[in-house]
């Protein structure tokens, strides 16, 4: 079977062919059912035999729809707050997906802190908290180290409450606050203190820089917790494009 010049054999520019076929049958007949036409006029060989290739193609797995990860299939994108038990976990450098400190030093400088700080920090010893209640408010996530706490407050689709910012700064004072959503939004109530902006897309961006750059996954628990990360990854990256 003699190559074509654009890399595919003529089976595969033949299932091309086809497949453009199918989408052009099956847009005419939404256009036809959109008219609310009495009667649709297609061909009803050529429906059978698009049908057919359709079954194969399902047959084969190459014929699919619906979420394309665990995290979409349990419906769990845009939930809030398994979006931040995730991001706990690949922030704490004792997580099991043995990445150690690398997001969490990238996650840093990301929401204001410099380099001297950092390489001051004992970053390994940081606390990762997930849902901290007190006094007037509750913490989406709280990161505590030697000397420095930042407060995160996370939404997915939410609003913000009454006061919220404010409720904050008050239980959390001197801390580091971080406002982070979908487009990087401005606080809308906080008091004195001064929110960073986040978005969700640059907490994609840490992780992912973190699991390039940490090497061959040195345990099979490692090599788990990872797949996982990747996974939700590619389900919140989904998700932003929708919410742009």
């Amino acid at each position: 079977m003699a190559a074509r010049t654009d890399g595919r054999d003529e089976a595969g520019f033949q299932l091309a062919v086809e497949l453009a076929q199918l989408r052009r049958v099956r847009r005419a007949f939404e256009l036809e059912v959109m008219r609310e036409s009495s009667s649709v006029r297609l061909d009803g060989g050529a429906v059978r035999a698009l049908e057919a290739l359709q079954a194969t193609l399902t047959e084969q797995g190459r014929w699919v729809a619906g979420p394309a990860t665990l995290y979409g299939v349990l419906g769990l994108t845009g939930r809030e707050l398994e979006r931040c038990r995730v991001l706990q976990w690949a922030l704490d450098p004792l997580g099991a997906h043995a990445l150690g400190i690398r997001v969490l030093e990238r996650f840093l400088p990301a929401v204001g802190f410099d380099q001297d700080v950092l390489q001051a920090a004992e970053l390994g010893r940081t606390e990762v908290l997930l849902e901290q209640v007190r006094t007037n408010s509750r913490a989406d996530l709280v990161l505590v180290g030697e000397g420095w706490t930042v407060v995160i407050e996370a939404k997915v689709h939410a609003g913000e409450q009454p006061q919220q910012g404010v409720r904050l700064e008050t239980d959390w004072p001197d801390a580091t606050y971080v406002f982070l959503t979908s487009q990087g939004s401005h606080m809308q109530s906080s008091g004195p203190a001064t929110w960073q902006r986040l978005r969700w897309a640059a907490v994609h961006d840490c992780i992912t820089e973190a699991l390039r750059n940490a090497g061959p996954a040195p345990t099979l628990a490692a090599a788990t917790g990872r797949a996982g990360l990747r996974d939700y990854l590619i389900a919140v990256r989904h998700l932003e494009h929708h919410d742009l």
